[in-house]
């Protein structure tokens, strides 16, 4: 990637402003190059999902020639939500990607509705969707694998059922063909699609970040205590600054070393320094299923939500920070927002 590189930090260069923090000689950078040997590709196909064989046919997209955005000799476009109970919340998801006219950009609409019930059901057949219903709840890991196989689109946007569309129409859909194209033409493994501007609660990174690197408006005292954190903890620091992507516009500025600008707000970064998380993302469903998917079944956690792997706390380990895996952040157009309490 043009101008990334190894960087460092001098314990002086703590009190200067975020852009300089990783400039020095204190850190020991990671090329974000994905050389010969370095992605540990696997080859063994997803491990089977005991539940999934609850699921009741849904249907095939349409493989004719009305396709919405792409075309027959490119790869196929579509959109997948993962639902546990919350109809109330997974209609004004569902309505805000009616109101975008997403039926123009995916030529497959999928929910996946775990412990699925009548009102969710009727959610989704009014908004246009197509319902794979599951009659227990397997987790967000289990969801998106069983997601992931009743899908059939080349290229799925993956995402839950409490992050409504917020962004003006044109801009979705100017969005979304770039993350498509990024893909499509083997330029980004994943583009993460949550807004930086608006990215709703919680928003652990939104938390942390202020207090390492406070506003200029900020009370002398936070100013006084970021400082310090950055002294005593400068490894963090850095971390945080490679983050910075997911909340601020100027992240290639301010972490040269992690992040690149490819224009109209998207950043280029790798899994060296952005963990995964379970938000909107775009990504080819092969790579999905036989890399992602089948690494975390595999993976020997004992941490677990609700009895279930949660997916980020089984990717989130050396593997992935040394894979490099190419990831874009776009500016965003999803929010999180949930309605009402989902009962844990």
């Amino acid at each position: 990637m043009p101008g990334l590189q190894s960087m460092g930090l001098s314990s002086l260069i703590i009190f200067q402003e975020p852009a300089l923090v990783c400039q020095g000689g204190f850190f020991r950078g990671v090329a974000l190059a994905r050389g010969a040997g370095s992605v540990p590709w696997l080859s063994k196909p997803p491990a089977t999902v005991g539940a999934v064989s609850q699921i009741t046919p849904g249907g095939g997209a349409d493989r004719g020639t009305d396709r919405p955005l792409t075309s027959l000799d490119k790869p196929s476009l579509g959109i997948g939500v993962l639902s546990w109970k919350a109809a109330e919340t997974l209609d004004v998801t569902l309505r805000s990607h009616v109101n975008a006219a997403f039926d123009k950009l995916f030529e497959e609409q999928r929910v996946l509705l775990q412990e699925s019930d009548e009102a969710s059901r009727d959610v989704v057949r009014d908004n246009g969707y197509t319902a794979t219903n599951l009659d227990t709840n397997i987790g967000i890991l289990g969801g998106f694998e069983a997601l992931g196989q009743a899908m059939e689109s080349d290229i799925i946007l993956l995402t839950e059922n409490d992050f409504p569309m917020i962004a003006p129409v044109d801009a979705a859909a100017s969005q979304i063909r770039r993350a498509y194209e990024l893909i499509a033409n083997d330029e980004a493994d994943i583009v993460l699609m949550r807004s930086r501007s608006i990215p709703g609660t919680p928003f652990d990174i939104g938390l942390k970040y202020p207090r390492y690197f406070p506003s200029d408006d900020a009370p002398a005292g936070a100013k006084a205590m970021a400082v310090l954190r950055r002294l005593l903890r400068p490894e963090k620091a850095r971390r945080l600054l490679a983050r910075s992507t997911c909340l601020k516009e100027d992240a290639p500025a301010l972490a040269p070393f992690a992040c690149e600008d490819i224009g109209e707000g998207f950043h280029k970064t790798s899994s060296t320094y952005l963990p995964w998380t379970n938000n909107p993302f775009m990504i080819r469903r092969a790579f999905f299923m036989d890399t992602l998917i089948a690494f975390a079944n595999a993976a020997d956690t004992k941490r677990t939500v609700n009895g279930f792997k949660n997916f980020e706390i089984e990717l989130n380990c050396p593997w992935w920070r040394e894979s490099a895996f190419r990831i874009v952040h776009a500016p965003g157009i999803f929010t999180h927002g949930r309605i009402g309490d989902r009962g844990y």
